[in-house]
């Protein structure tokens, strides 16, 4: 049985690092990414163990053709404006943070963080 994929615009918090990904959710994109990523270049120290998190803006299906549109944004490592144009233009696109631990042995092991609630809410 063949599992749907979505699109996600994901990028590191300091925006210097995004691409393009496919998964059923965000953590799997997130792992299948660093996966191709370690399949073409692994990791050389085996000491590497990093914990850091990411972005994901996830594409609504009728959005993904015009995401073809923010080529030169992504190709230049504008991630902060395609995911402001993107959030613009479609306003049901929400983001989620990712926290991924990286490490030689394992690859990347990501995990969905759940929304801080807003504790002002009800001030308001």
């Amino acid at each position: 049985m063949l599992t749907s994929t979505k699109m996600f615009l994901m990028m590191t918090q300091e925006g210097d690092y995004g691409a393009l990904v496919r998964g059923a959710d965000a953590a799997s994109a997130i792992e299948r990414h660093y996966a191709e990523m370690d399949a073409w270049c692994p990791p050389q120290d085996p000491e590497l163990n990093e914990e850091f998190a990411v972005t994901l803006y996830e594409i609504p299906r009728h959005a993904e053709g015009d995401v073809a549109a923010l080529g030169d944004k992504l190709s230049a490592g504008d991630y902060t404006d395609a995911a402001a144009h993107l959030v613009a233009r479609y306003p049901d696109i929400t983001s989620i943070i990712v926290n991924v631990i990286y490490t030689y042995e394992e690859g990347a092991k990501a995990s969905e963080l759940k929304p801080v609630p807003d504790l002002f809410e009800r001030l308001r």
